[in-house]
């Protein structure tokens, strides 16, 4: 009897062994699939993006042209091109980091609409070249949602947005509403544009099927807004739901859950706060071009800055100068800017400066441990956009 359970145990072991090993490389067969399928479709855009900019500046080489018009037409196409692939790999990286973890979103109660009323201003250009016109109809009294606002801004409502204009007709009108639903808030994104087939509607989310397509303008798309969208939501626990019919236009539909925070507070349609026109900010890059980009936008912002190139620079200035914000590279030459944090909140005249990390990798700054943590993050290549969200805060 012993020797019969004995060998009934073998057995079940083996047949147990043997259908986890079929179940691991099942799964790292599907893993690969998606890789490869990833791959695909990057390595498709982002070729022809380049194409594009290869082809402008190999013409203004070749023909060495002196009409300043037709550089500045070739020059735009390169600048296009470049901005659409740093576009892309920004939406892959940032669609890999959230779904492995390395991004962590703190969410916090927010007001959903003060988010959407963004959309108008942040997208003024784009809707003026269309004439297309925003209606909105926005519940007072919302319940607060748990949210990251800075993700659920840039990475759901400006895509969500920007997807409607692209696929909307000169002339057309993009709706967006937001009401209460039992324990959710939903808010809807319609247009009346051109909509789109059912068999894309089905691979609309997935980040390894070719899905991007040219809008009523012509427009160029990367195909990794809306798995970026979705996976933000999925971070959220917030659901997306899509409708359309080709030629008359689509729907998304947001439901997020009601704060479950015990200081939620009711509501009202309000503007978004801005930032004090007194704020003061200094940055530390030791990249020439980033601090020109900073210097750039900073004055648009109209508020009092100083750039620093060298660490040191930056410790004289904060001794002396009080600051309310800092703007610090993580890849310093020879030094993380994380590893820097406490003394440079010793060395500051202020101690309560606010230390924002600027960065092109998706470092997850909770997982670094750290005794004094950045106040914020703002991911590279900046912009006015990242820059204006960032200092709001402060």
């Amino acid at each position: 009897y012993l020797g019969f359970i004995f060998q009934s145990l073998i057995l079940m072991f083996g047949v147990w062994n043997l259908n986890e090993k079929e179940l691991v490389s099942s799964l790292k067969a599907k893993e690969s699939l998606k890789l490869k399928n990833l791959l695909r479709v990057v390595c498709h855009d982002s070729i022809n993006l380049l194409n594009v900019a290869l082809a402008q500046s190999d013409n203004m080489i070749e023909d060495n042209q002196q009409d300043p018009n037709v550089n500045l037409k070739a020059w735009k196409k390169v600048n296009d091109a470049t901005k659409d692939q740093i576009e892309l790999l920004n939406h892959v990286r940032k669609v890999d980091a959230i779904e492995s973890g390395k991004i962590k979103l703190e969410l916090s109660p927010t007001n959903i609409n003060t988010l959407i009323l963004r959309a108008p201003e942040i997208f003024e250009s784009n809707l003026k070249n269309k004439n297309i016109h925003i209606e909105l109809d926005l519940s007072d009294g919302l319940p607060l949602v748990d949210v990251e606002p800075v993700s659920m801004l840039n990475n759901v409502i400006n895509n969500l947005v920007s997807n409607a204009i692209k696929f909307s007709y000169k002339d057309g009108v993009i709706h967006i509403s937001s009401k209460v639903e039992g324990d959710y808030v939903i808010v809807s994104i319609r247009d009346n544009g051109m909509g789109m087939p059912e068999e894309l509607l089905g691979k609309l989310f997935s980040s390894t099927e070719k899905t991007s397509r040219k809008g009523t303008n012509n427009e160029e798309g990367t195909g990794f807004g809306m798995p970026l969208v979705k996976t933000t939501l999925e971070a959220f626990n917030a659901e997306i739901s899509v409708s359309s019919i080709e030629n008359k236009g689509s729907e998304f539909v947001l439901r997020l859950k009601k704060s479950t925070q015990s200081d939620t507070k009711i509501a009202a349609v309000e503007d978004f706060e801005t930032f004090s026109p007194d704020l003061k900010v200094v940055a530390l890059d030791d990249d020439v071009n980033i601090r020109e980009l900073l210097n750039i936008w900073l004055v648009k912002l109209n508020v009092h800055f100083h750039l620093c190139s060298e660490y040191n620079r930056l410790i004289n200035e904060i001794t002396n100068v009080h600051y309310d914000v800092l703007l610090l590279d993580q890849n310093l030459e020879g030094e993380l800017g994380t590893n820097l944090i406490q003394e440079i909140c010793r060395s500051s005249k202020n101690k309560d400066l606010s230390i924002v990390i600027m960065s092109a990798d998706n470092i997850s700054v909770r997982e670094l441990s750290l005794e004094r943590p950045p106040d914020g993050y703002i991911d590279k290549p900046i912009t006015k956009k990242k820059l204006e969200s960032c200092l709001s805060k402060f």
